[in-house]
Order: structure tokens, then sequence, then C-alpha cells
């Protein structure tokens, strides 16, 4: 078990965000999680040392933010993964339904205490590259993660 505990009632600098916004953005997050071989959905959040990296946009009940400091725990209070969220929308297509895509821009994958996945590539994973449309990924071109393998 990890000796680092998580505070689930001090959301730090993500308070910015309401309760739709953060249900929204967590389940997102752990569907990203599976791409780097974490499959539980028992997973908590621990936003209180969360930073603001300065992207935004008002979503939902509250704004959204590229924050650093993200840490996520399992059932158990293992330490699963931190890491630093990013996201893409397609707001400034004002003939397209509104959409946003959120994933782990940096991310640490954690198994027994131990790192198994260091994604250090910033950028738009492939995974999520797949979902935008065509109009997306031209406004996003310079931001698709260039191909490598995560480090161990």
């Amino acid at each position: 078990m990890s000796d680092i505990q998580p505070n689930l009632k001090d959301f730090g600098a993500s308070e910015i965000m309401g309760p739709l916004l953060r249900q929204f953005v967590e389940q997102q997050l752990i569907e990203d999680l599976t791409h780097y071989k974490v499959i539980s959905k028992n997973l908590y959040f621990d936003w209180s040392e969360s930073c603001p990296e300065g992207h935004s946009i008002d979503y939902l009940d509250g704004v959204l933010e590229n924050f650093s400091y993200v840490s996520v725990f399992d059932s158990s209070n293992n330490l699963v993964a931190e890491g630093w969220l990013d996201f893409v929308d397609n707001f400034f297509d004002t003939t397209a339904e509104k959409k946003i895509f959120v994933y782990w821009n940096f991310v640490t994958i954690f198994k027994d205490d131990k790192k198994v996945i260091d994604k250090t590539q910033p950028g738009i994973p492939e995974h999520i590259w797949n979902r935008l449309d065509e109009t997306s990924k031209d406004a996003y071109k310079t931001d698709k993660q260039k191909p490598s393998r995560p480090s161990l």
C-alpha cells in the first residue's frame, strides 16, 4: 500500500469546476486510463495539489483547466496514476455539436508502488486524435502527440 494518502475533500485549484464538470472530467480521465492498462472503475481523484496551467474554457457548471498535479487512487488508497490533464474542444466551429475530449497530457501509472508507464511525450494521443473530426484535426494538427512508446 502506498504511503501517500488521498485528500478527497480539498479540490485545490480545481474548485473552479462544478460537480457536473468534475464528474465529466473524471469519467473521461478514467476512460483515458484504460489506454494505459488501468482497467478499474473504482477510482478516486485527489485534486488537492492541482495547479492550473493556462488553457481553460467555460463548460457545464464551471471552468475546465489543463490542471497538473492530479492524482488517482483505487479503493484501497493505492496510488494508481498521477499527471497533468489537457483537453481539446471544437467550440471554435459554430456549425458543429459542441464536444470536449479530456485526456492525460502527461501521466505516470503505478502498480504496487512501482512506475509501470510514464507518458512524458506531450500532445493529443492517437486514441483521442482518432475521435476528432477533420475540422478539429486541422485546428489541432500542431498539438498531436509525436509517435513514441511510453517509457518504463
